[in-house]
């Protein structure tokens, strides 16, 4: 592919972004337009998102703005400048932090903050990233995690901002993005042979007599061994299944008799496996329904509050003084390696993906040494 095709099809991409961006922020865009239409006060002449204030005072001259300043305010492209480019491009909110954050690591370490100059040379920019130390931490240099983000940083600048540097520049990130992708891959392999989690059987008992049957705590614990939840058990009390698809949802009916159930629409995976219905067993319907009664939660409040809850999970975790720290993804680790590590059938480990909501694969990635308490 020459440098012309590559750029052409790099413009498409960020076309069909900027279109998706927009219909999906359309009426904030439009408010942020007529909000700067109302600064103009006075005889106001505004053409679309400009406005040129008409007053008494005399205009300036172009000899107040240099002609040097005006060419290199259009060429410089700053940190700030690209933070606020990728945001308009990148929807998902983590995934623009993650480039936040990097551009601000990048701009420490080069010492300069306009990557159209300072990225042309890849050579010396590969240096600097290979023996700059940290910040917090003078005397460690950068992981191979964070030097990969960091790599991964200059690409998606180059390709997405459409920095000018030459096809060598952008074969020697590439490259060496794709080393640090590696060793970090060799890095995980390793550490995931060595490391150890609990048998969620026996784990969930411990938080059960810990803490109360009908606790906060058991029901979360209950309801990660009864499906592979991430951070998403922000769910709203509704008494039939809603229309709205963009929110997380548990049906827990009028009539005591019939059990609860999950509307999962918001989720990581939610693009490949769409929404997801969970049926909550008898006994954990039951226990759900004495949590919402002893708390007073009504139709239209958030079961466990809006907030997230991976705070709460490790703070409860960190009570109980166990030999391994649990967290929200040491749970996921530990309902794989219970299933994994007992010979299941093909079957059943297609059951387990679809459950996780990932393929088989990433199952393989999250089996652990079951650690004997």
């Amino acid at each position: 592919m020459t440098p012309v095709e590559r750029l052409e099809i790099i413009k498409e991409q960020n076309r069909i972004r900027a279109k998706r961006y927009y219909e999906n922020n359309q009426a904030k865009i439009l408010k942020k337009r007529a909000d700067q239409k109302k600064q103009c006060t006075g005889a106001i002449k505004c053409i679309e998102t400009k406005c040129n204030c008409d007053e008494e005072k005399p205009k300036e001259t172009p000899k107040e703005k240099p002609k040097e300043k005006q060419k290199k305010s259009k060429t410089m492209l700053s940190q700030e400048e690209s933070s606020t480019q990728l945001k308009e491009l990148i929807e998902n909110e983590n995934s623009h932090k993650f480039y936040d954050n990097n551009l601000k690591t990048l701009v420490h370490i080069l010492g300069c903050d306009d990557f159209n100059k300072c990225l042309k040379s890849a050579k010396t920019v590969i240096y600097k990233i290979e023996k700059a130390t940290q910040k917090k931490d003078p005397s460690k240099l950068y992981s191979i995690n964070s030097k990969k983000g960091i790599y991964q940083c200059i690409l998606k600048l180059i390709d997405t901002l459409e920095i000018p540097i030459s096809d060598n520049a952008h074969k020697l990130y590439e490259n060496r993005f794709e080393i640090m992708n590696t060793m970090s891959h060799d890095q995980t392999k390793e550490r995931i042979q060595n490391e150890e989690v609990l048998d969620f059987n026996v784990y969930k008992q411990k938080v059960k007599v810990f803490f109360g049957e009908s606790s906060k705590e058991s029901i979360i614990i209950s309801l990660y061994e009864l499906s592979g939840f991430r951070d998403n058990l922000n769910v709203i009390i509704v008494p039939t299944q809603p229309k709205e698809i963009d929110k997380n949802f548990i049906v827990v009916p009028s009539s005591k008799t019939i059990n609860l159930k999950f509307i999962l629409n918001d989720y990581k995976t939610s693009g490949k496996y769409n929404q997801d219905i969970i049926n909550i067993p008898k006994d954990l319907s039951k226990e759900i329904r004495k949590y919402i009664d002893n708390h007073d939660i009504k139709y239209g409040d958030y079961l466990f509050g809006k907030s997230k809850l991976s705070g709460f999970i490790k703070k409860f975790n960190d009570k109980m003084n166990l030999p391994v720290k649990v967290t929200i993804n040491k749970l996921r680790q530990m309902r794989v390696s219970n299933v994994l590590n007992n010979n299941p059938s093909v079957e059943d480990r297609v059951k387990l993906g679809r459950e996780m909501k990932h393929s088989t694969t990433t199952s393989e990635k999250y089996k652990r040494k079951i650690k004997e308490i």
